[in-house]
């Protein structure tokens, strides 16, 4: 989420330390993501697998859907259209994975849209689950996708940045 929070700050102060600190949390976000590109619970827990200890490791399609979110959202601010588009794909390629990759549910009866969510393994709290935040930024991913041109071209052309996105 921080990532969404700079993004926002750079797009309305236009400083570039925001732009930064946007950018170096996105890319440890991506650059600790596993094949599947849905995030572990904890990002400890991908030094816990390469080692192969016996240890429950979760996945967290909601830290998925927040990141695909905050990459999008950077994608339309960032001024490097290189890293915007780097921005754009890993966040298209989440949003595949969530759906194609078993984290969508497909039963009418849940109380969710995302399964596989975790909110505090170490307290156990939420874990292997539905997390309605999780739920809203893929809605919020989804829609921010389907318009994405549109905004995009907003926000290049006339320099403006809508915040309702």
């Amino acid at each position: 989420i921080e990532v969404i929070g700079v993004a926002l700050a750079y797009a309305t102060t236009g400083d570039d330390d925001f732009l930064r600190a946007a950018r170096k949390t996105a890319d440890y976000f991506i650059n600790n993501l596993v094949d599947d590109l849905i995030p572990f619970c904890d990002f400890k827990d991908l030094e816990i697998k390469k080692t192969n200890e016996k240890h429950e490791v979760y996945k967290d399609s909601s830290a998925a859907s927040i990141g695909a979110y905050s990459l999008l959202l950077l994608s339309l601010v960032d001024p490097n259209e290189n890293k915007a588009k780097e921005y754009k794909k890993v966040a298209e390629d989440i949003i595949d994975s969530l759906i194609f990759n078993g984290y969508l549910s497909i039963d009418e009866d849940y109380p969710g849209i995302l399964l596989h969510a975790c909110a505090d393994k170490n307290q156990g709290v939420y874990v292997d689950t539905t997390l309605i935040y999780g739920d809203y930024y893929f809605i919020k991913a989804l829609n921010l996708m389907d318009n994405y041109e549109n905004h995009y071209k907003k926000i290049r052309e006339n320099k403006i940045f809508v915040l309702n996105i």
